[in-house]
């Protein structure tokens, strides 16, 4: 194609894969490369949904070719037969197309070796390399038989389970708090952005009347359904015992006691609940293994500090231990007092070369902000990290919570 490299643009890049934008007559020409990503799936589905016409993706280098990249060729497929045109695989490796023979069958890509036919009138026929091998007398043998058939519903799994994860992922954003509270005396602000996958972070405001409010911010350990299967039940349990029992550190013993029986030896859940009280200005809360909060003033001259607590991680204990290293606690709220909450995808979020946020620059972004409105702090903090990772794909849940007294 060294003819169309005046026409040759970058749609899209990042540090991991690159797109590249070619048109050939009627034909637009795709060149991916790199790493395949969540990310990338999405920017290249929607890439291909705006286009009309003829598509031909052409693949160099990518990692992993795998089960879930076959069914992203089928999706890409989909969805141009769905405008009525043709999709092409240019040159595609030949692990690839014995991986599309296997789990589609032969003849159902256009497969083209040489892209100077891309565009033709008179089109190659789609070339599928296992036709040698099934000119043999025999044609398949029955292991392989049962072997392409395992690998075909291995697909089907994959692509039902990848429609599930988008469905929870989904249900799991709709389910959290669109708006913050709105009190004369305090401001609110938050920020929620999830990854790609179904992550663990879940939040909550909780009205419990009488000018108190319950705020809930937790992290469920790993990801995908079963993550957002204990998220769902987590919100929903400190829901109950929050508007119950409302102290913190009873909703969190109960909520535990309630939680054990159904997490497995890998789950777990860190949290922080607390119930901030207009009347008295004071937040009381308790901490489950959670980050600790940081509160700061800039009004006093106070730096920004963590405020140590104890407390384990809920599923983790049946009661007795939880109970015992639990701890509540009590802040009493001058004006001008910030206090953060927030889970661990925002310290530990790591640039290029794998140094992590942490807390100490979190501290320092605080101070550095230009705005100390809820709402712009946490904004500020945010913009920071995505500078800080360069672009790099978001690995886990970022939640904060910023609460000031006015």
């Amino acid at each position: 194609m060294t003819e169309g490299r005046e026409i040759r643009k970058v749609a899209y890049s990042d540090l991991n894969t690159t797109i590249e934008r070619f048109q050939k007559g009627d034909i637009t020409i795709l060149t991916i490369s790199g790493k395949y990503t969540p990310k990338f799936k999405s920017k290249a589905m929607n890439m291909v949904r705006a286009l009309r016409g003829d598509v031909a993706l052409e693949i160099k280098d990518i990692t992993p070719v795998d089960l879930t990249f076959v069914s992203f060729l089928r999706a890409l497929q989909q969805q141009v037969k769905g405008h009525r045109s043709k999709f092409i695989l240019l040159r595609p490796p030949s692990r690839i197309v014995d991986m599309l023979n296997m789990c589609y069958g032969p003849g159902e890509f256009t497969i083209m070796t040489d892209d100077k036919q891309v565009g033709a009138e008179d089109k190659q026929a789609p070339v599928t390399r296992t036709q040698d091998r099934q000119s043999y007398p025999g044609v398949i043998a029955e292991d392989t038989k049962r072997k392409v058939a395992s690998l075909r519903r291995e697909v089907l799994k994959t692509e039902e389970r990848e429609r599930g994860l988008e469905i929870a992922r989904a249900r799991l954003i709709k389910m959290l708090p669109q708006v913050a509270p709105k009190i004369a005396s305090i401001q609110i602000g938050f920020l929620y952005k999830p990854t790609d996958k179904v992550g663990g972070d879940v939040f909550d405001f909780v009205d419990l009347q009488h000018g108190r409010y319950g705020i809930f911010v937790g992290d469920v350990s790993g990801h995908g359904i079963e993550a957002a299967v204990v998220v769902g039940m987590a919100k929903k349990v400190f829901d109950i015992y929050s508007k119950i029992l409302v102290a913190p550190k009873r909703v969190l013993s109960q909520s535990n006691k309630e939680i054990y029986p159904d997490l497995d030896s890998n789950t777990f859940i860190t949290a922080i609940y607390g119930v901030l009280d207009e009347s008295s200005m004071t937040f009381t809360y308790g901490r489950a293994g959670h980050p600790h909060l940081i509160i700061y003033n800039e009004r006093l001259g106070r730096k920004p500090e963590v405020v140590p607590s104890k407390g384990m991680s809920l599923g983790l204990d049946a009661g007795k231990l939880f109970d015992k290293m639990l701890q509540e606690d009590t802040i009493q709220l001058r004006s001008g007092d910030l206090i953060l909450l927030y889970t661990d995808g925002v310290t530990e979020s790591a640039n290029p070369h794998g140094r992590e946020f942490g807390v100490p620059k979190l501290l320092d972004t605080i101070v550095a902000a230009p705005d100390k409105e809820p709402t712009r702090l946490v904004a500020y903090i945010y913009q920071t990290l995505v500078e800080w990772a360069q672009a790099k794909h978001q690995q886990d849940d970022i939640t904060l919570i910023c609460i000031k007294a006015l």
